[in-house]
């Protein structure tokens, strides 16, 4: 398998972590909102609102995590928020 992955669809280029990614998203979003429609309880804006930029928070700081954890020795070498924020080791 080569990196980075791609489709080749009526001949363009798809990369295949953004295709994968917005997907992932979207039926997320779908799951939640079909959830809380079925749902008796109703719940307040407010509520949420907290729910999504928790779970969105959620999702940035592990995949953070996750890809510093790929070369942690590179991580703390020479630490900086830089180099964390970017995965770039």
């Amino acid at each position: 398998m080569d990196f980075p992955v791609t489709f080749h669809i009526f001949g363009k280029t798809i990369l295949a972590h953004p295709l994968f990614e917005a997907a992932g998203m979207f039926l997320g979003m779908r799951y939640y909102f079909y959830l809380k429609r079925k749902s008796k309880e109703k719940l307040s804006f407010n509520t949420s609102a907290a729910v999504l930029i928790g779970a969105t928070a959620g999702a940035l700081i592990g995949s953070k995590l996750i890809g510093n954890l790929e070369n942690p020795y590179a991580l703390f070498e020479n630490f900086s928020f830089r180099k964390v924020w970017s995965n770039n080791h």
